[in-house]
């Protein structure tokens, strides 16, 4: 990595949990949206993608207290949203 880029999936601190979701492109920015919507709850990353993928990878932070609320408002989704996925989950 050079000076110029940015670790959009850095290892995972201490007390904290992650999500690797996976959607389509077109999904991308009600998912966005619902998240900004939910200030607070978590941060979220779009990671690299090459150019044409039909799909993109997202990924959720944020500390333990808040794991139950995020892991609910993604299952929400899941029914909501086609082809949204969860690829990782973690907790430390």
């Amino acid at each position: 990595m050079n000076e110029t880029e940015f670790e959009l999936d850095p290892p995972l601190l201490p007390g904290m949990f992650r999500f690797l979701l996976r959607m389509p492109k077109a999904q991308t920015s009600f998912v966005y949206f619902v998240f900004e919507a939910n200030e607070g709850l978590c941060f979220y990353s779009t990671l690299k993608h090459k150019t044409g993928q039909v799909d993109r990878d997202m990924v959720l932070r944020g500390d333990r207290t808040m794991y139950k609320e995020t892991k609910r408002l993604i299952e929400y989704l899941m029914t909501t949203v086609p082809g949204l996925e969860i690829i990782e989950e973690n907790q430390s």
